[in-house]
């Protein structure tokens, strides 16, 4: 017999229930043993899975330069990155391909992108070391490394009202992410907050129907006259939009991107963004994943970073074609 001290006994029930071995029971009640539960161990594959609904080339400029980050530092600790593209996982219910894309041989985790629900909540409930890269809904319990969209578009929401403009617009994707759908939602009550209006559009992705949505904009009374466009393809659609229908660039109609590329360096008028670091975000994704494989294999992380503005000639009139005039999100809010 031995005698075990309250913190130890308390880190010991803590460390227990995350690799959900046990379900606690609270303060004065019996911690229950969970009925027929495999536990969570280190992985013995050396194959870290990255799985999306996009080709490699169409992840984005900021995505493809993480991944290279994450790549380097996990082959450091004698890990391979392999890309699994299968788009149809993110269609249907996904839980008879994910079984059998789990049991791919030498697998050691995944990393999610652009991950349903569905799929994470049948993460969640497995065994199978898992990040997901993005925002997770209410009661997932995943490790996560996510941008903080919902504080970008609120300051953006703030930039534009500071430049004049009360009518505003946010130009969201039908298929789109939880993270994208929070940030039009605190857009909307931010421009409210600050005594403007804002609205949310919805479009299908292609540049035919962003037009189509614009051109519908346009013909409003009042017409909005800032425009959040949480994707780099959509803010360019949208610049040479307005650019054609002859509004002038930022007097008439502002533009602001969530998220950014390298294209969009080469605009004319340059585009006011949002960025986010992607070595920065690669070494967090690398750190969080090594750390559910190796070290805290029952412990849910969740890393949030914010990204940095990157002020343009499509909101400021005295940024230049070249400027990189860039500031501190968390400065301003």
């Amino acid at each position: 017999d031995f005698c075990v001290s309250g913190l130890p006994r308390r880190k010991a029930l803590a460390q227990h229930a995350g690799e959900r071995w046990i379900k606690l029971g609270g303060r004065g009640r019996l911690h229950l043993v969970r009925p027929g539960f495999t536990p969570v161990t280190k992985a013995a594959g050396r194959i870290i899975r990255v799985l999306t609904p996009y080709s490699l080339a169409g992840m984005g400029a900021v995505h493809h330069a993480a991944l290279n980050t994450v790549a380097e530092i996990v082959a450091a600790s004698g890990y391979q990155l392999q890309f699994e593209h299968h788009p149809g996982v993110f269609r249907r219910r996904p839980a008879t391909v994910l079984r059998r894309l789990c049991g791919l041989l030498d697998t050691a985790g995944w990393l999610l992108f652009f991950a349903t629900e569905p799929m994470q909540r049948w993460f969640a409930a497995s065994a199978f070391p898992c990040v997901n890269v993005g925002v997770l809904p209410e009661g997932v319990q995943l490790s996560s490394v996510y941008p903080e969209t919902p504080a970008a578009a609120r300051h953006a929401a703030g930039r534009f009202y500071a430049r004049g403009h009360r009518e505003m617009a946010y130009l969201i994707g039908k298929h789109t992410s939880l993270g994208n759908r929070r940030s039009s939602q605190v857009f909307v009550e931010e421009a409210r907050r600050l005594g403007g209006n804002a609205c949310i559009v919805e479009h299908t992705g292609d540049a035919e129907s962003v037009d189509r949505v614009l051109r519908k904009l346009l013909a409003r009374h009042p017409r909005p006259s800032a425009f959040y466009a949480p994707g780099p393809e959509c803010g360019l659609t949208t610049l040479c939009h307005l650019s054609a229908a002859g509004l002038g660039i930022p007097h008439e109609a502002a533009i602001i991107v969530g998220w950014d590329d390298e294209f969009l360096d080469h605009t004319l008028p340059t585009i006011a963004r949002y960025r986010v670091n992607p070595t920065k975000y690669g070494r967090k994704i690398a750190a969080v994943i090594l750390d559910r494989l190796q070290h805290e294999p029952g412990k849910v992380r969740k890393v949030g970073i914010l990204p940095e503005f990157v002020n343009g000639g499509s909101l400021d009139p005295a940024c230049t074609r070249r400027s990189k005039a860039t500031a501190s999100l968390s400065a301003e809010l």
